[in-house]
């Protein structure tokens, strides 16, 4: 209220409930809304405010203000008191967090799962770094992208295995959150297992798949199909030839040293997460499928699920990999007369597409019409791309084989 210089420095790094105290909660709030309006911020203006708004006799009133602006002896630290009230705000979130994890820990409601999801969650959210800290010139950060550019090899991320989609998407970089989403049975399952064959047979790096709809089993006989071109349904009849036994073989050879790591926990949450990738240090996780991960149970399933997609996204920032998960779509493409799908049709939540890098939506013609001139192909619509084009681009799907090919390798 006295330095407008000091306010913009402060405004970034403080919210109101960074203050201990609701009326300086209301009174910093008012501030910044002012601010944000590009009003005046003064005495006046915020009693004035807070007048319209009713609050003023509940913060104290006008003397109040006065009172806090006449303890002020200079504005140069404000950045540096600002801080010190966010690290305090964050202690007391902690030590919340830490009391409602150890009540409920103690009245035995809940999983002992469901609480640890919880209390990552409380955590989570009871930490915000601090938006001014790291911040650099101009020409420091000019230096770090020529040296990644002199040296593109040791920063491509993780490519993805369709010739015809690495025109279209960037790599997969660290910290993306990136979703790969269609209707039950157009085949997001196949792109995913497909992706993490790829990514760890030919590019050599490490993957961690969580496979929330199939077994182990499963999976690998998916992969196997897929790698040695044999008809899945071969092999879940086991009816298998000497030459169908050679392939296998030969495909096993590959999949000896790839460093994949397919695990089937049925219900994983945010915890399961963290854990396998402090176990396995992967280079990129795939999830199939968000919906069926283990959400916070004490609120509602839209606003659950819209916490878990955040936790999603900090956990591929903080960790420094990218998370690639599979997604239901909603009803709307059943809805629309040329059924391809759309951002609006991801289900339950906006947060999907709020909090994704990359939206791929999947969409075969076939799997409305078996009769379709376009039948055996696949559509990968790149609905959302934070830092690249969106598109389309038709592939091939062998769903006999459990993959999903570049069209001009048919």
């Amino acid at each position: 209220m006295l330095s407008p210089t000091a306010l913009t420095d402060v405004a970034p790094v403080l919210t109101g409930d960074d203050f201990h105290l609701p009326a300086h909660e209301t009174i910093w709030d008012t501030i910044l809304t002012l601010h944000t309006l590009g009003r005046p911020v003064d005495v006046l203006t915020v009693a004035s405010h807070l007048t319209e708004a009713g609050a003023l006799k509940r913060v104290g009133g006008a003397p109040y203000l006065h009172d806090l602006i006449s303890g002020v002896t200079t504005t140069s630290n404000a950045l540096w008191h600002a801080r010190i009230i966010r690290d305090q705000a964050t202690r007391r979130r902690l030590v919340l967090a830490a009391t409602r994890t150890e009540q409920l820990a103690v009245s035995g409601e809940g999983t002992a799962a469901d609480l640890a999801a919880m209390a990552v969650q409380e955590v989570t959210a009871a930490y915000r770094p601090d938006p001014m800290i790291g911040a650099t010139l101009a020409g420091d950060l000019a230096d770090e992208a020529l040296d990644r550019l002199e040296s593109p090899a040791a920063d491509d991320g993780v490519r993805w295995p369709w010739t015809d989609v690495n025109h279209v998407l960037n790599p997969m970089a660290p910290g993306n959150l990136l979703l790969v989403a269609g209707r039950p049975g157009c085949g997001k399952s196949v792109a995913l297992v497909d992706i993490a064959r790829h990514v760890a047979v030919h590019q050599g790096k490490t993957v961690v798949l969580q496979s929330l709809e199939m077994s182990t089993e499963e999976v690998m006989l998916r992969i196997l199909s897929a790698e040695a071109r044999v008809p899945l349904s071969d092999l879940q009849h086991r009816t298998l030839s000497a030459e169908t036994w050679k392939r296998l073989t030969d495909a096993r050879v590959k999949l000896q040293d790839a460093p994949l790591h397919v695990l089937d926990t049925p219900a994983v949450g945010i915890v399961d997460i963290r854990a396998s990738i402090t176990r396995f240090h992967p280079d990129v996780l795939l999830l199939d499928y968000l919906q069926l991960a283990q959400v916070n149970p004490k609120v509602e399933r839209r606003q659950g699920l819209e916490e878990f997609t955040r936790a999603l996204k900090l956990t591929a920032k903080s960790e420094g990999l990218p998370i690639v998960a599979a997604a239901q779509l909603g009803r709307g493409p059943e809805l629309r007369t040329d059924h391809r799908p759309q951002l609006s049709d991801l289900r339950e939540t906006g947060g999907l597409e709020n909090d994704a890098d990359v939206v791929v939506l999947m969409f075969r013609p076939d799997y409305y019409d078996p009769e379709s001139a376009r039948a055996g192909e696949v559509d990968m619509i790149v609905g959302k791309q934070r830092n690249g084009p969106t598109g389309t681009v038709t592939l091939i799907h062998q769903l006999h084989y459990a993959r999903i090919v570049d069209a001009a390798a048919f």
